[in-house]
């Protein structure tokens, strides 16, 4: 039996891909490569991917490539990043070189994506692709069942492991042809395109940046990343590097990350858990219980009693803070 490997997402056209081929005969077992600081890790961790997966004749692995993808960020990727701090060819290259290593183990024939000529303005512009399956050295073993026939034949067309006749032209941004295509298969559970990786997303992205900038891109790593998607952040000048939680959950969170770092929190009231890296002196200390302060009342005249802890550093104390200014901590926020 021809068997293939199926890189899978959430979304709508990696599952039309695998089915497509599915339906001609092909043993499909798909893979989903995921980040534990991405949108996606939520919906595998929730049961999302299984609740999509499971009405589908679909067997799937999902595979771990955070400390890949670190190592990404903490480089100048080869081929640039998107409109965010998005490495989305290099990303693409590094998961069908992955994809190929479970191919080869699994005894499978080819490789399948969801890929549609078109419509990532970054990642699958025909040229690009063309370009990817160059770099990779797999052309003949990559098949993309939704464009093929806007591509050049693939192996499993030529060895007729595939009808080409049965496969598609689709192009461009639209998902119309697709949404169309999956009331004929009869496929009703899927993601929506809305959202992606969470590395487009401005905000965080933003928050990327800074850390590069200021604490050096090579000092990246998984629990810094995992760490942006929670609080609100700020940078002082002197790179000391605030996480503010917003709410009693997000203070729960943040307690995870305690580990090697400044934690202050009021006294007595009300507050937010703080964390920060990089205090050099009492004035940053003084800072930081201010800007706890400012969660706490909004008050210039209302002293909070803070307290602070570096566990890794052996220090600990209270200080008194008024609240920070509003356009202070509007120069910080990142």
């Amino acid at each position: 039996m021809i068997r293939a490997i199926a890189l899978i997402s959430s979304g709508l056209d990696s599952i039309l891909a695998a089915q497509i081929v599915s339906n001609q005969g092909v043993k499909v077992r798909g893979v989903l490569f995921y980040f534990r600081f991405d949108n996606l890790y939520t919906k595998i961790k929730e049961g999302d991917i299984d609740r999509i997966i499971k009405p589908l004749s679909l067997s799937i692995d999902k595979i771990d490539l955070t400390e890949k993808m670190v190592k990404l960020l903490q480089t100048d990727p080869e081929h640039g990043f998107g409109s965010g701090i998005n490495p989305c060819i290099d990303c693409h290259i590094m998961m069908l070189k992955a994809a190929y290593g479970i191919m080869k183990d699994r005894d499978a024939d080819f490789l399948i994506t969801g890929e549609v000529v078109g419509q990532r303005p970054m990642s699958q512009k025909e040229t690009v692709l063309r370009h990817i399956d160059k770099v990779t050295e797999l052309k003949e073993l990559i098949l993309r069942p939704l464009s093929a026939k806007l591509l050049e034949e693939t192996l499993p067309e030529k060895k007729g492991w595939v009808n080409r006749d049965e496969l598609y032209g689709i192009a461009g941004r639209s998902r119309k042809k697709q949404l169309e295509l999956a009331g004929k298969l009869g496929l009703k559970h899927f993601g929506t395109p809305a959202g992606g990786c969470i590395l487009t997303d401005p905000g965080f992205a933003q928050r990327v940046k800074m850390f590069r900038e200021k604490r050096g891109k090579e000092n990246l790593n998984s629990q810094e990343l995992i760490l942006m998607r929670f609080g609100r952040h700020f940078w002082l000048k002197n790179n000391v590097q605030i996480v503010v939680g917003r709410d009693e959950a997000e203070n729960k969170i943040l307690e995870s990350f305690r580990e090697g770092k400044w934690v202050f929190e009021a006294v007595d009231v009300p507050g937010p858990l703080v964390l920060a890296s990089g205090i050099e002196n009492k004035d940053d200390m003084q800072l930081l219980g201010e800007i706890v302060s400012r969660y706490c009342s909004k008050k210039q005249s209302s002293l909070v009693k803070v307290k602070y802890e570096n566990k890794s550093k052996g220090v600990s104390g209270f200080l008194e803070a008024a609240p920070v200014s509003e356009k202070k901590l509007e120069e910080w926020r990142v």
